[in-house]
């Protein structure tokens, strides 16, 4: 299969908050949360690659902050954690060809999703309607701060008549996270805001709503 077709097929579970929220907020909350804290760019790149059929971890170097991965066609490459956990694949074939995808189209968001404050780049996306549910994701990074930003998404979940599902979660290691969840009118909001001192703050939002 040529590079921009594994593209095609891997780019929905490029959208790291989807796994990364499935893991803190069903059932592996303390731990996943440590972890994630520790070193959120590595376990972001890992829950990409166990969740994608298509991929095989070859190795990890956490020296060099990668791993190398193998497509099912048996193409490798090495790619640092960082750019996987952002959505920033770049595959090169046999014949030098690259691809890359890194931007999102937030055009389709719903208006009662939360557009990031002061983004700076949006880097994927991912919209799904099925069983009476539209459900969606997008990653991007702000140069807000993390409180700023946590009081920005109740604000606006406050607006839609949502409350808070559950109180924050933070946990401090190399990076500040923090999990943000709140839910009414028949829609869940799931955010981690997470950042280090001096650093662009990364921001994962994943939103459900039940049609009427």
């Amino acid at each position: 299969m040529p590079v921009l077709g594994w593209v095609g097929i891997g780019c929905g579970t490029l959208l790291v908050i989807g796994l990364v929220v499935m893991f803190l907020l069903v059932g592996f909350c303390k731990r996943k949360v440590a972890e994630f804290a520790k070193n959120p760019e590595k376990l972001a790149a890992e829950l990409i690659v166990k969740a994608n059929p298509d991929l095989t971890l070859v190795s990890q170097d956490d020296a060099k902050g990668e791993m190398t991965i193998r497509t099912k066609d048996g193409q490798e490459t090495t790619m640092s954690y960082k750019d996987i956990s952002k959505g920033k694949f770049v595959m090169r074939d046999a014949n030098g060809n690259v691809a890359q995808l890194g931007n999102a189209d937030l055009s389709k968001l719903p208006a009662w999703v939360p557009r990031v404050p002061k983004m700076k780049s949006a880097t994927s996306s991912f919209q799904n309607q099925a069983n009476g549910k539209m459900s969606g994701l997008y990653t991007a990074t702000s140069t807000e701060s993390i409180g700023a930003l946590e009081a920005f998404f109740k604000a606006e979940a406050a607006k839609h008549d949502m409350s808070e599902a559950s109180p924050p979660t933070t946990a401090s290691g190399s990076a500040e996270t923090r999990i943000l969840a709140y839910h009414g009118q028949g829609r869940q909001l799931n955010i981690v805001v997470s950042g280090k001192p001096g650093e662009d703050v990364q921001v994962n939002v994943n939103y459900e709503e039940t049609l009427r």
